[in-house]
């Protein structure tokens, strides 16, 4: 008997708007800045607590910086929504240094992981910053 190889489905959205857009782009850096985060040494209750943390810290970096590089070639505010990103471990059962090492560890990382605007250069030629392949 011969397995049957099912097409892999694509999903295809229209997009109706540059708001719409610049969201879409959010959430993208938002599933592509997951990584696996893993804390030993404390309560499960505290780990769990602290490997969300660090993850939100993460992903809200590497979206603030994508913005940065955004406005930098003229995007305005209004399409940027940087609204519930958290900012900081504040709150997460840390002692203080240790939560200053860590947020500056996370930033360094995120620095590191830049995302290539690549998402964007497939936008018409409206958008008012060159891609590379538009040159």
């Amino acid at each position: 008997m011969n397995p049957v190889i099912q097409p892999k489905t694509t999903i295809l959205r229209v997009i109706k708007d540059d708001k719409e857009l610049y969201n879409q782009y959010r959430e993208s850096l938002r599933e592509r800045s997951r990584i696996a985060i893993s804390i030993q040494g404390v309560t499960d209750e505290h780990r769990i607590q602290i490997e969300n943390a660090l993850q939100e810290l993460l992903t809200a970096e590497v979206i603030k910086l994508a913005h940065d590089d955004l406005r930098a070639r003229g995007i305005r505010d209004d399409f940027l929504d940087e609204r519930g990103l958290r900012s900081s471990l504040e709150g997460v059962p840390l002692a203080e240094r240790d939560r200053t090492i860590l947020e500056s560890k996370v930033r360094r990382l995120a620095r590191q992981m830049r995302m290539p605007q690549d998402f964007l250069c497939h936008r018409a030629r409206s958008v008012p910053f060159p891609c590379e392949q538009d040159r």
